[in-house]
């Protein structure tokens, strides 16, 4: 848990290179993908943190498509894990984002997470 925890506050305090903020959520995304890893983002209160980053992201690097990308896909892994996804995410004010990203998306494999994350947005309250 201690490095889970390391991770999330590297990655919410390290606002000034996009490539190891991209790094950082590739990784947690590995973890996300296992049963011991989700258990342990759930403790540790991943999902609240990976929303709060998309947010300053989104507001700070909004051409910084990788990135966005990488923490979009950390989301959509961990909502359907998440009993208060929609919550969480009216809380961090993320629910704008999936709409602005989906019409400015020019790629069709962005279209995807965006749309799943909108239906756990919507569907998970």
């Amino acid at each position: 848990n201690k490095g889970i925890e390391l991770l999330l506050s590297s990655l919410e305090l390290c606002g000034g290179d996009p490539s190891v903020m991209s790094s950082i959520t590739r990784l947690l995304t590995d973890l996300a993908s296992r049963t011991k890893g989700m258990a342990a983002l759930t403790r540790c209160g991943a999902t609240g943190a990976s929303m709060r980053v998309l947010m300053w992201v989104f507001k700070t690097y909004p051409s910084e498509d990788r990135l966005l990308n990488a923490l979009i896909q950390l989301l959509v892994i961990r909502a359907p894990k998440e009993k208060q996804f929609a919550l969480k995410a009216r809380l961090c004010g993320i629910l704008p984002l999936p709409l602005i990203l989906v019409k400015r998306s020019t790629h069709r494999g962005v279209l995807l997470p965006l749309l799943q994350l909108l239906k756990f947005c919507c569907t998970k309250g």
